[in-house]
């Protein structure tokens, strides 16, 4: 390389990084302005698939294609500003465990989000891409069967686990205006208005930077915790809330083994968590009456650290698939490809919903159909807590979010070593409603039909649940 082209690369960098700053801010791109080096940028970027271009006459419009394409962008414009190496080694790894290069060339989220990971690794300001304001509300009360206060807490079906109620605060918005939209939005069934509550500051001002789930950028968040006082005494609760103890904020998770986002995580030190769970102790109560339990309390689900019985195992294994046994090889890797393939985890969920609406059944995880015996491990290894404990919750997260939280209290999960391999024995009991899985807005019905989960249609549902319920 010339002299001449070694002193081209830095003006060929500041062109690359003005057309994204451009891009980013304003959306689109009217290419006939640019210089025609440009043109090689343009190419470059279509082959991540973040623009789309459109042809107006002489000129070539470009813009972004998404939210996630935009991050992407900027993200890339910071390493371009910072000088930063995307990839660190181009050297293969001495060990190849979950590395699912497939994954993350299928989905620019998962590769946006390792781009993130490394930028924050080398930057020295950490800038991050996104800021966002939230909060959070602390509901307090006296719960029947406690003897200590209990807090209200919603289970989150995207990020499967429970949290405070709360929330996104919109960028136009008062914090008085969108904590009566958050409480419209998850108290539904009381008809909240404003004045029948009022709102006491705990906390502001906590930041907290992470790499956001939501948008895969790093992200500032801005947490505020204010306490809620209600005129009614009692609240109508749906199956997704819960009312957790305090002990249970502490350790990040319910007794039964949920995972559970602790209102702690945003505070940087142990002093000031301490700090802050002495403010929750000390609150009022917000609620008059003593409350009911709510729709999901009684979960008897078993704890990944209970062993089932080997002679039950073996006498399973004896048995042929039937209306009340079935087995899986897996709950999500494809032994087919030899990788992950959550499209897997919904025949876990339609057994677990059939045996449900049935009579009940046991779910054998890690045996074939031939019955052999290949165990969770390849599971275990997709998950980032890589023991029984990581899948006893990802089995859990599964029923909370397609099935509904009310109807763990009717299954049971025991894991059982067998040789060198553990196996996941799912015990389904007979619910005394009728389950749908909800997917979306769809919701579906499923039966066992000899060895089978079979979906009902709408007919065969009306009749089903007229002759079973």
């Amino acid at each position: 390389m010339s002299k001449a082209d070694n002193q081209s690369i830095p003006e060929t960098a500041r062109l690359f990084t003005d057309f994204l700053t451009k891009l980013v801010t304003e959306k689109y791109v009217f290419l006939k302005k640019h210089p025609v080096e440009l043109n090689g940028v343009v190419i470059f970027l279509k082959l991540f698939n973040v623009i789309s271009t459109q042809k107006k006459g002489e000129e070539l419009v470009i813009r972004t294609k998404s939210q996630f394409a935009e991050n992407f962008l900027k993200s890339l414009m910071l390493y371009l500003k910072e000088n930063f190496k995307l990839i660190q080694n181009w050297e293969n790894p001495h060990s190849k465990d979950e590395l699912l290069q497939e994954d993350f060339l299928s989905w620019g989220s998962l590769f946006l989000r390792a781009m993130e990971g490394r930028r924050i690794s080398q930057s020295t300001t950490k800038e991050p891409l996104s800021e966002v304001d939230i909060i959070l509300l602390v509901i307090k009360a006296k719960v029947e069967g406690y003897e200590n206060p209990m807090f209200l807490c919603q289970f989150n079906n995207k990020t499967l686990h429970f949290q405070l109620i709360g929330g996104y605060k919109k960028a136009e918005e008062k914090k008085a205006q969108a904590i009566k939209r958050l409480l419209i939005k998850e108290l539904s069934l009381n008809n909240l208005k404003a004045e029948d509550y009022k709102i006491n500051l705990i906390e502001e001002g906590i930041t907290h930077y992470e790499i956001a789930r939501k948008t895969s950028v790093y992200t500032k968040y801005n947490f505020s915790f204010y306490h809620l006082v209600f005129k009614n005494p009692i609240l109508k609760l749906r199956s997704s809330d819960r009312w957790v103890s305090f002990d249970e904020i502490g350790n990040e998770k319910t007794v039964d083994g949920i995972a559970l986002l602790s209102p702690l995580k945003p505070f940087a030190d142990s002093q000031t968590k301490l700090e802050f769970l002495e403010k929750l102790k000390k609150l009022p109560l917000s609620l008059g009456k003593e409350q009911s339990k709510g729709p999901n309390t009684n979960v008897k689900l078993i704890s990944p650290s209970d062993k089932g019985d080997n002679e039950e195992l073996k006498l399973i294994l004896k048995s042929e698939e039937s209306e009340k046994l079935e087995f899986k090889s897996s709950m999500r890797w494809d032994y087919t490809t030899n990788s992950p393939n959550k499209g897997l985890e919904k025949t876990i969920v339609r057994t677990i919903a059939a045996f449900l609406n049935s009579d009940g059944g046991t779910l054998v995880i890690g045996v074939n159909d031939e019955k052999e015996i290949l165990g969770i491990k390849n599971d275990l290894s997709t998950f980032k807590k890589k023991n029984p404990d990581g899948f006893f919750q990802h089995v859990v997260s599964l029923i909370l979010s397609f099935v509904g939280a009310e109807y763990t209290s009717f299954v049971q999960i025991v894991f059982e070593d067998i040789g060198k391999e553990t196996v996941a024995i799912v015990k389904v009991e007979r619910s005394p409603n009728p389950v749908f899985i909800k997917e979306g807005e769809q919701r579906y019905f499923y039966v066992r039909s000899g060895n089978t989960s079979r979906e009902l249609n709408p007919e065969e549902v009306y009749n089903y649940i007229q002759l079973h319920w």
